[in-house]
């Protein structure tokens, strides 16, 4: 099991029996600041409530005063462990900058960062093919397999 949720780059692997701490990866990445405007857009349109009138959607400025704001963000928004054992994670970006991706062994050992743009995994096909759902300029929902190539150049990577 793989477990993030730190405000440093910092990945906890789990294993059974017990599910005890079998090793702990880092790395050096830059804390990035935790901003008021930053807060705002993570929570978006609005944060639904439920009360005794039903429910209510608070806007992001009103949750944000709230609720307040840790002083950092942090580094890693998504993870995802492929089948052959590698551990995908997303590293956190502003919205509608692109979120690098980062490769690592079950060791620690860091393979690499996927192109930018590239997109988080939903599933995977085998080791070197995942699965994800894209939208059109339509709307349109479709479902895409990528191909990770390893040591190839860039322009050899993808669908």
């Amino acid at each position: 099991m793989v477990v993030v949720g730190t405000d440093h780059y910092e990945v906890d692997l789990y294993a059974p029996p017990g599910f005890s701490l079998v090793r702990r990866i880092r790395r050096q990445v830059p804390a990035i600041p935790a901003t008021e405007a930053r807060a705002r857009a993570t929570v978006g349109d609005g944060m639904r409530m439920m009360s005794a009138a039903g429910v209510r959607i608070c806007d992001a400025t009103e949750v944000v005063e709230k609720r307040g704001f840790a002083p950092v963000v942090p580094p890693i928004s998504a993870v995802a462990v492929s089948p052959n054992g590698e551990i995908f994670l997303q590293r956190w970006a502003p919205e509608g900058e692109d979120r690098p991706i980062d490769i690592l062994t079950l060791d620690g050992e860091y393979q690499g960062t996927l192109t930018p743009g590239f997109p988080f995994p939903e599933a995977f096909l085998g080791g070197d093919r995942i699965v994800v759902s894209e939208r059109d300029e339509l709307d349109l929902s479709s479902v895409a397999v990528y191909r990770i190539g390893r040591g190839e150049p860039a322009a050899e990577n993808g669908r």
